[in-house]
């Protein structure tokens, strides 16, 4: 796989809501956020400061087992979970 990895999205800072029905929010769970990108043979996980962390996250380098896209890319945060909750 030979690309060059997008930059996600930042969160943005304000002392305003904003207005309107095309804004979301979503809740905070502190985890680690990565871009992953499959080629339909080749999984990479890019961290948001562009290092590749395919190797630390070996459980979802397969990601047709949870899509059913022949090529993908997923912008997401990967959180570990304990009794429902958050777990560091």
């Amino acid at each position: 796989m030979d690309f060059k990895p997008i930059l996600p999205f930042e969160p943005v800072s304000t002392n305003e809501w904003p207005v309107g029905t095309h804004f979301t929010s979503q809740i905070k769970w502190d985890g680690v956020r990565m871009l992953l990108y499959f080629d339909g043979s080749t999984t990479k996980l890019i961290n948001r400061r562009a290092n590749d962390r395919t190797l630390q996250y070996p459980e979802l380098t397969n990601p047709q087992a949870f899509c059913t896209a022949n090529s993908v890319i997923l912008d997401g945060e990967i959180i570990a979970l304990s009794d429902g909750k958050p777990s560091f």
